[in-house]
Parts: C-alpha cells; structure tokens; sequence
C-alpha cells in the first residue's frame, strides 16, 4: 500500500526503510499526501524559472486507504462481524478502535524496518 518493494538486494532494503522512516515520521502513514493548489504566490522561484509546487506538510488525516482496509476487514468483513452486528456502536467509529488501528499499522511499520526481529500479529 506504502509502495514496498520486495527483494533483498541491498538498493531496495535501503529504499524500503528510508520509506518506513518517511511514514513513521509524525505518524505519516496517516495523512494522504496532498498538493498546494498552484497559484502564482505558491510557485517556487528557481533562477528566475517557476518549479512545480511543493507538497502541503501534511493534509487529509485517516484519509489513507490501508486505515480504511483494516477497519473493513478487523470489523466489518462479513456479517458475522462486529461492525455490521453492532453497527450502532461504530457510528461514529469509536477513537479507541481508531486508536488500535493506527497502532497496528505503527507496529507494522516498525516492524518492515528490520528493527524488530519476530512479530506475531492476529486477528484473534
């Protein structure tokens, strides 16, 4: 979902954990990425020639489509599952489930950077 790449040449290892250390930074992984609207105060001056705008910090919070894919699948998969069961208790969604989410996927990242030798994650 991140643009990983699978191979265990030392290029791709190296670009999949400078990623790893992009998402993590800030709780990246969170936020979509997003441009300024192009205007002609938003154009960076480059020697006199206008260069292509620069990304917003950060904008569209949980809109990211891996949060979404776990949330769909941790509660709402099929309709057995607590989402569609109960689905009066996930409107809104509740922030501690938000706040598993997010963690999970922080795990995971920190996880893919090679730090962290054994992770056993389940639904269960």
């Amino acid at each position: 979902m991140f643009n990983f790449h699978s191979s265990q040449t030392k290029t791709v290892i190296k670009k999949n954990r400078t990623l790893v250390e992009e998402l993590k930074e800030g709780a990246s992984f969170a936020f979509k990425v997003c441009m300024c609207p192009v205007g002609r105060s938003q154009l960076l001056m480059c020697g006199g020639q206008h260069r292509a705008p620069v990304q917003d910090e950060r904008c569209g919070f949980l809109k990211v489509p891996i949060i979404q894919k776990v949330i769909n699948t941790m509660w709402f998969a099929n309709k057995n599952d607590k989402g569609i069961k109960h689905h009066a208790r996930f409107k809104p969604f509740p922030l501690p489930a938000l706040a598993l989410v997010l963690t999970g996927v922080s795990v995971v990242l920190h996880a893919r950077d090679g730090l962290t030798s054994h992770l056993r994650l389940s639904a269960a």
